[in-house]
């Protein structure tokens, strides 16, 4: 589990390190989930998430959604799409996942709202029109560009707690 960390020491290089190796496993796991949604393509489940996309969207472009709403939908949006993936093995492991690396993603809700929307919207249409290998190429991107804007961020605060 990923803790705070005391900028002004090397308590969180090892930390930083865990959540990195976290967004490669995840990357690679919601990238093959996407890959098998589109397979799939799940009537009902893919309605579900046109829903959570639309609200979503309508939440960043207006900047009207709350840290918590933010995390609430994000959440619900991968928890159907690993639901539409089809396969509980990849499910449970995901949902598992998803717990740990909930504190590296949930500080960005608001920071990269629109990009991830956007990502979203990018996700789902590649898994409708049945696009395997684009599915799982912008549900790997999206998971690694929030990975990377969040290390980034305290990779910037480490170094500012050094200077």
């Amino acid at each position: 589990e990923i803790k705070e960390c005391d900028w002004s020491s090397d308590v969180c290089s090892s930390d930083l390190q865990e959540a990195r190796e976290m967004i490669e496993v995840r990357s690679a796991l919601e990238g093959l989930n996407a890959r098998l949604a589109a397979r799939r393509r799940p009537a009902q489940l893919i309605e579900q998430l046109k829903l959570v996309l639309a609200e979503g969207r309508e939440k960043a472009a207006s900047r009207s959604g709350t840290p918590e709403d933010f995390v609430a939908l994000n959440a619900k949006y991968h928890d159907l799409l690993a639901q539409a993936g089809t396969n509980r093995v990849l499910g449970d492991i995901m949902r598992t996942l998803r717990e740990r690396t909930a504190p590296v993603f949930a500080p960005l809700g608001l920071t990269r709202a629109v990009e991830n929307w956007e990502e979203h919207a990018g996700i789902l249409q590649a898994v409708i029109a049945g696009d395997e290998a684009l599915a799982e190429l912008l549900a790997s991107r999206h998971v690694l560009n929030t990975g990377e804007a969040y290390l980034g961020i305290h990779e910037a605060h480490r170094r500012q707690g050094k200077d």
